[in-house]
């Protein structure tokens, strides 16, 4: 809705002639990418001992914990996004984005640090 809004502004721009068109234009499509890579694909996880459940309010789905093959997050964004990536594609794709819940300031997430855990004891038990 908000990129929609701000790409019909940015039209409205080009078409009325005005002088900030293309400061708009950047800004529109700086937004959009983040908009897009930190909001759009986020999606809802939860976690067992064996699976992993995600979800995007229309579509959820599990895979074994065993399926994960790297687990990241990124300490410079405030809500510490974590990226999950998966050995193999699911239908969501090869990697998923998740902020965890709460708000924690030091470098490393404990949630991100559980499932780094979760993947490494359930790698030495396959």
């Amino acid at each position: 809705m908000w990129i929609g809004g701000f790409g019909l502004g940015t039209v409205m721009l080009f078409i009325t002639a005005q002088d900030k068109k293309w400061t708009f234009l950047i800004a529109f499509l700086i937004s959009s990418f983040f908009i897009y890579n930190y909001c759009v694909r986020l999606k809802v996880v939860q976690i067992d001992e064996k699976f992993i459940y995600i979800s995007n309010f229309r579509k959820k789905i599990s895979m074994p914990i065993s399926e994960i093959a790297g687990v990241a997050e990124n300490y410079f964004i405030n809500l510490h996004p974590i990226f999950i990536t998966f050995k193999n594609g699911t239908a969501f794709g090869k990697t998923i984005l998740f902020t965890p819940k709460g708000f924690y300031l030091r470098r490393q997430h404990p949630i991100a640090n559980e499932l780094r855990e979760m993947v490494n004891k359930n790698n030495v038990g396959s």
